[in-house]
């Protein structure tokens, strides 16, 4: 069985968005131990989290639509 477009965006969107908090987290560990420049931090948290969020709320319609087909 071919995986779907939905299947495929629901697992994909799901690997993105915990990649995305992972680095999040790693950015903020890496600002308590004081080794990051002083923009980083804030570049980090205003592009990084928006697209975690992103990448869950897609992964959650996907596997909704996906579920739903069903």
């Amino acid at each position: 069985m071919a995986p779907t477009f939905r299947r495929v965006a629901s697992w994909g969107g799901a690997a993105v968005a915990v990649f995305s908090f992972a680095m999040v987290a790693l950015a903020f560990a890496l600002a308590a131990s004081g080794k990051t420049p002083p923009g980083w931090m804030a570049a980090v948290v205003l592009y990084g989290l928006p697209l975690a969020f992103a990448c869950m709320g897609a992964a959650l319609v996907a596997t909704f639509l996906e579920r739903r087909k069903r």
